[in-house]
C-alpha cells in the first residue's frame, strides 16, 4: 500500500501542470538551489524536503540550476561558473560572461562571490535533445553610467552544456556566445516561454529603462533572432537594478517592472512570439523606513494567472487581472520591521503551487511564502519568513519558466510541422522616438554581421539627406542641419538592396 501511495504521490507532481496540456513529466525544476553555499529544496513527493549540496559555490542575487526531465539534480550556477552533480566546476564551466569592460577592472576575488543580477540566467532543455541545454546567461555591470542610474548591461550569450560527457556530469561545450553585443540592456529581467507547438522557447530580454524588446527563439535548430519588438511604455531609468519580469504559467501574460517605473502587463501569442494590449500602473508601495520603491522587486502570477503579485521592500500588493479589475489591489503585507532580513525580494512560482519569495537583505534562515496565490486577498495566506530553510541568506532564488506548458491547441502554430517563426512588429529595424527632436535611436534585428548596411534618410523629394553606416545593432542618428518635416528611410546593403524602409518627422 505504501508503494502505491508514493507512486500517487509522484504522478499528481507530474501532472501538476500550471494550466498546462502536456502530460510528460517535465521535472526540470523539481529542484531549487537557494543560498550561500547553496542547499536544495527538493519538491519531488508531497511534503518538501531541504538538502544540503556538497558545494562551496558563494552565491549573491544569481542563481541558477536545472534537474533533468525526471526531477534529479544535474548542475547549478551563481552565473559566474558551473557547479556539477558532484559540485566541482564544470569542465569549461568558469568565467561565464566574462570578462566584462567593467568587471575586467575590478578583482576577480569580488566577482567570485557570485554574479549580481536578477535572473541572470536561463537554463532551458535543448528541442529534441535531452542531454544538451542552454543557458543564457550575462554580465550585470559591463559598464558603469552614473547618468542612466548606475551599472548596466551591454551583452547577451549563451552558453551548452553536454550531459553525455565527462561521464554525466557534464562539458560545458559551445561558451559565451554572443547573441547581443554593445547594446544597453537591462540590469536584470531575462525570461522564457514555450512556444505554442509545446517544444520550442521563446527567449525574452529587456533594453534598458526602453520599451524595446529583444526576442529570440530556441528550435532544434539552434536560436533565431534577435527579433525586436518596440511597444507600452519607457520604464524609469532610475535604479533599474531591482527589475523582473515574468510570464504566467499558461504563456498568455507577460509583466515586467523596475525599481523605480510602473508595472507593464502584456499579453503574449506564443505562436508569433509578439507582444501586445500593453497596460500599465503605480505599484502602491508605502514608506517603512526603507527607501520604498514604487516598481517592484519580484514579480509573480498565481496558477491560474488571475492575480499578479508585486513585491518592494517591505510591501506586497496583489492585483486582479480579471477584465476591468486591473487597477484594484489588495495590500497583503506591510513589513514594519528593522531587521532588514525580514524585507522581502525575488518571488518564484513552485511546482507545489505556492510562491515563495526571497529576503532582500538576505542573512535568514528562511524565505516568506504565499500558501494560496489563487485566494482572493488575505486568504491568499502570505507568512513572512514562513518557510525555514537551512542555508543562511537566501536573498537569490531561482527563475524557472513553466517547462510543463504543452503546445497551446488550436493555435495557427500547435503543430511540430510546417514552422514559420514570424518576426515580431518593426521588421528588421526600429526607428524611434518618431516624431523625433534632435536624435534617433536606429536599432536593426537578425541581421548578418558580414553584410555591411547603412540607413538612410531621403527628403519628399527623394534626395538623399544623410547615409550612415550600421556597424553592430544600434546606432544614433544626430539631427544636425535636417530641417523640421517629413523623410523616408531605409536600410540598405552596400548593392543598394532595401531591406526595411519607413517615415519619420523631424519636429
Amino acid at each position: 500500500m505504501r508503494k502505491v501511495k508514493v507512486l500517487l504521490v509522484k504522478a499528481a507532481f507530474a501532472l501538476l501542470m500550471y494550466g498546462s496540456s502536456s502530460a510528460s513529466a517535465q521535472l526540470y525544476d523539481a529542484q531549487w538551489a537557494i543560498g550561500s553555499p547553496p542547499s536544495l529544496m527538493d519538491f519531488r513527493n508531497d511534503t518538501l524536503r531541504q538538502v544540503p549540496l556538497d558545494s562551496v559555490m558563494p552565491t549573491f542575487l544569481t542563481i541558477g540550476n536545472i534537474c533533468d526531465q525526471y526531477g534529479n539534480l544535474l548542475f547549478w550556477t551563481n552565473g559566474i561558473y558551473i557547479a556539477n552533480r558532484s559540485g566541482d566546476t564544470m569542465i569549461n564551466g568558469d568565467s561565464l560572461s566574462y570578462p566584462a569592460s567593467y568587471d575586467a577592472q575590478m578583482n576577480y576575488d569580488q566577482m567570485i562571490q557570485g554574479s549580481a543580477a536578477r535572473e541572470g540566467v536561463i537554463i532551458l532543455p535543448k528541442p529534441g535533445d535531452s542531454n544538451q541545454y542552454y543557458l543564457f546567461h550575462y554580465c550585470p555591470d559591463d559598464t558603469d553610467l552614473p547618468s542612466l542610474g548606475g551599472y548596466e548591461s551591454l551583452n547577451l550569450y549563451y552558453s551548452i552544456v553536454d550531459m553525455r560527457q565527462d561521464s554525466g556530469r557534464g562539458v560545458v561545450v559551445s561558451k559565451n556566445v554572443p547573441i547581443i553585443q554593445h547594446q544597453l540592456l537591462s540590469y536584470s529581467r531575462l525570461a522564457a516561454c514555450k512556444h505554442a507547438n509545446g517544444r520550442d522557447w521563446w527567449i525574452v530580454k529587456n533594453a534598458f529603462s526602453s520599451n524595446v524588446y529583444y526576442t529570440f527563439l530556441l528550435t532544434p535548430d539552434g536560436l533565431l533572432g534577435p527579433y525586436m519588438q518596440q511597444i507600452g511604455p519607457n520604464y524609469g531609468q532610475y535604479n533599474e537594478q531591482p527589475a523582473y519580469s515574468t510570464f504566467s504559467s499558461d504563456g498568455s501574460k507577460y509583466a515586467s517592472a523596475a525599481g523605480i517605473s510602473d508595472i507593464v502587463v502584456m499579453d503574449f501569442d506564443r505562436c508569433t512570439g509578439l507582444f501586445s494590449n500593453p497596460d500599465s500602473f503605480y505599484n502602491n508601495g508605502s514608506d517603512t523606513g526603507m527607501t520604498s520603491y514604487s516598481g517592484a522587486q519580484g514579480l509573480a502570477f498565481s496558477p491560474s494567472g488571475k492575480f499578479l503579485y508585486a513585491s518592494t521592500i517591505d510591501n506586497l500588493n496583489q492585483y486582479d487581472l480579471s477584465p476591468g479589475r486591473l487597477a484594484d489591489s489588495v495590500r497583503i503585507a506591510t513589513i514594519n520591521v528593522d531587521s532588514s532580513r525580514s524585507y522581502l525580494d525575488m518571488m518564484q512560482l513552485a511546482p507545489n503551487g505556492k510562491i515563495y519569495i526571497s529576503c532582500w537583505g538576505g542573512g535568514a534562515y528562511a524565505m516568506s511564502v504565499i500558501n494560496q496565490p489563487d485566494s482572493m486577498g488575505l486568504s491568499c495566506d502570505f507568512v513572512l519568513l514562513g518557510q525555514p530553510t537551512t542555508t543562511e541568506s537566501p536573498i537569490d532564488i531561482p527563475y524557472f519558466p513553466n517547462y510543463r506548458l504543452g503546445a497551446l491547441q488550436g493555435s495557427p502554430c500547435d503543430t511540430l510541422t510546417g514552422i514559420s517563426p514570424q518576426t515580431p512588429k518593426g521588421g528588421l529595424a526600429l526607428v524611434y522616438p518618431n516624431p523625433a527632436n534632435e536624435t534617433v535611436q536606429v536599432e536593426v534585428s537578425n541581421r548578418d554581421l558580414s553584410e555591411r548596411i547603412y540607413f538612410v534618410v531621403y527628403d519628399m523629394l527623394g534626395q538623399e539627406i544623410t547615409r550612415q553606416n550600421i556597424p553592430l545593432y544600434q546606432i544614433q542618428i544626430n539631427r544636425n542641419d535636417i530641417a523640421s518635416g517629413i523623410y523616408t528611410w531605409q536600410i540598405q546593403n552596400s548593392t543598394g538592396q532595401v531591406k526595411a524602409n519607413g517615415k519619420m518627422v523631424w519636429e
